[in-house]
């Protein structure tokens, strides 16, 4: 109710300052009174003041903070190079600028070619670069990474995933058979792998 009377207030100041101040001749100030009983029409037919008010989509798509999985990590002395380079990454993902992410984990790699978190990071972004269909240069990556890090199965488990994703179905299953028969039986990660 209070919207429809700031919306009559403010025409009725509208066309009283045209009339009084303006002294717009009667047959423009006849316009003006058509033209705002049009806009009042408008607002009556689409508008909606009784709407509560919403957060922009944006702000609601991101990643929800995990506290619980944030202390099941030590805390490191203090974010690496590494840390950002991954976090912008990712950002950068999120904001549909996973050109700009690949960009910035190559540049990255080409002062410390032998980490594989950064190889996992630069597969991953090449995945959502390419609207989730894997390539070779992600399979590259994720092979890179397994190659420098072994223990760590993410890559291949991201690796796997991305080929079930774009329909091959058999080098996945191959791939995620290998992963559980080397996994040990008490991994986290096994039971997702299972299902």
């Amino acid at each position: 109710m209070i919207g429809w009377l700031v919306v009559v207030a403010l025409s009725g100041a509208v066309l009283l300052a045209l009339g009084a101040i303006a002294r717009v001749p009667r047959g423009a100030l006849g316009m003006a009174v058509v033209a705002v009983a049009l806009a009042l029409s408008g607002y009556a037919w689409q508008g909606h003041p009784e709407l509560p008010s919403a957060p922009a989509l944006a702000l609601r798509e991101g990643a929800n903070f995990d506290a619980a999985e944030a202390h099941a990590h030590p805390m490191k002395p203090a974010f690496t190079r590494e840390d950002m380079a991954l976090n912008t990454a990712d950002a950068m993902v999120r904001a549909h600028n996973s050109a700009g992410a690949v960009a910035l984990l190559k540049s990255e790699l080409a002062t410390e070619p032998k980490n594989a978190q950064l190889w996992d990071g630069l597969g991953r972004s090449l995945i959502a670069n390419g609207d989730g269909l894997i390539t070779p240069a992600a399979i590259f990556a994720f092979d890179k990474a397994a190659a420098i890090d072994p223990a760590d199965p993410m890559p291949q488990i991201v690796h796997a995933l991305a080929l079930a994703q774009n329909g091959r179905y058999d080098e996945s299953a191959q791939m995620m058979k290998q992963l559980l028969a080397h996994a040990p039986k008490d991994a986290p990660w096994r039971a997702g792998l299972e299902e």
